[in-house]
C-alpha cells in the first residue's frame, strides 16, 4: 500500500480529475447505502410490516425517499467530500513546506486521492459483507481504516524523505492544532454556538 500511494506521480490536472471522480462516487455510494437502509426499513420482513398494511408500507417507503431529498444529497455530499480531500491534502501540503519539502500539492493531493481509492473500495466490499452478517462488515471497515492510516503515514513521511522524524511529528501536531482551533471558532460563528456552550458538553463527557 505505501509503494502504491508513492508509484503515482501526477500532475495537479490529473489530480484535481481524480479527485472530482472519487468524490462523486462515494456521494454514489452513500445515496446507494441510504435507499438501501430506506428500502431495508419498510421491507415486509421489517417490524413495521406488523403494523402497517403493505400498501401503506409501500407509501412510507416512498415518502421516505422523497423526504430524503437523494437527488439534492448527492451533489452536497459530492462537494462536501470533494471539499475534504483537497483540505486534507492541503494540510499535508503545509505541513511539507514548513520542513522546506521541495514536494508540490499535487504530490500530497495524489497520496490521499488513492488512500481515498482503496477507502472506497472497501466500501463497496462493507456493503456486500453487512448484508451477511453486520458486525463483519463494522470489523472489515476498522481494519481497513487503520490500514489505511497507517500507509498514508508511512508514505508521507517517505515522500518528504525527513531524517528528523520529530521535527516532522512536531510541525504536524502544530499544524492540525490550528486547523482544530480554527475549525471550533467556524463552527461556533455557523451555528451561533459559544465556546462555553462547548466546554460545558466537554464536560458532560
Amino acid at each position: 500500500m505505501v509503494e502504491t500511494l508513492l508509484s503515482k506521480e501526477e500532475g495537479i490536472k490529473k489530480g484535481t480529475i481524480k479527485l472530482v471522480i472519487i468524490s462523486a462516487v462515494m456521494a454514489l455510494i452513500n445515496v446507494i447505502t441510504s435507499m438501501m437502509s430506506i428500502f431495508s426499513k419498510y421491507s415486509s420482513k421489517s417490524w413495521y410490516a406488523d403494523i402497517y398494511e403493505k400498501s401503506e408500507l409501500s407509501k412510507m417507503k416512498w415518502d421516505a425517499i422523497k423526504d430524503a431529498e437523494l437527488f439534492g444529497t448527492f451533489f452536497k455530499t459530492w462537494v462536501i467530500i470533494a471539499i475534504g480531500i483537497a483540505v486534507v491534502a492541503l494540510v499535508l501540503w503545509i505541513i511539507a513546506k514548513f520542513i522546506k519539502s521541495p514536494k508540490e500539492y499535487s504530490d500530497t493531493l495524489s497520496i490521499v486521492n488513492s488512500a481515498v481509492i482503496t477507502f472506497v473500495v472497501a466500501s463497496i466490499i462493507n456493503i456486500i459483507l453487512s448484508k451477511i452478517y453486520a458486525p463483519l462488515g463494522i470489523i472489515f471497515m476498522f481494519a481497513v481504516s487503520i490500514y489505511i492510516g497507517y500507509s498514508v503515514i508511512f508514505a508521507y513521511e517517505r515522500l518528504l524523505e525527513v531524517e528528523d522524524t520529530d521535527k516532522l511529528v512536531l510541525i504536524s501536531t502544530g499544524v492540525f492544532t490550528v486547523l482544530l482551533v480554527v475549525l471550533i471558532v467556524v463552527f461556533c460563528a455557523a451555528t451561533g454556538t459559544s465556546l462555553k456552550s462547548i466546554n460545558a458538553l466537554m464536560d458532560l463527557l
